[in-house]
């Protein structure tokens, strides 16, 4: 269960994120960065409630959680950076 509230609490932040920072449309450099900013700090915002509550609230193992949590956001990472197809 840590794992998973690690790793939820990763996904659920970086989909506030990209939200935040594209579904405004097509917009000016300055607003672009704004979007982007403000979704990225969104997202360590919700990261850290999320972990807050699954360590001190609901009393699951922290080195699950933060495995969990790691292993998302390398994952992410990992998914971003492949492109099939790609020499």
């Amino acid at each position: 269960m840590g794992v998973l509230a690690g790793g939820a609490a990763m996904a659920i932040g970086s989909l506030i994120a990209a939200w935040g920072a594209f579904a405004g449309g097509v917009t000016g450099a300055g607003m672009a960065l704004g979007r982007l900013l403000l979704g990225v700090a969104a997202k360590w915002i919700v990261v850290v409630a999320g972990l807050y509550l699954a360590i001190a609230v609901w009393k699951l193992p922290a080195l699950p959680v933060l495995a969990g949590a790691a292993v998302s956001a390398a994952a992410m990472l990992f998914v971003v950076s492949f492109r099939p197809g790609r020499n």
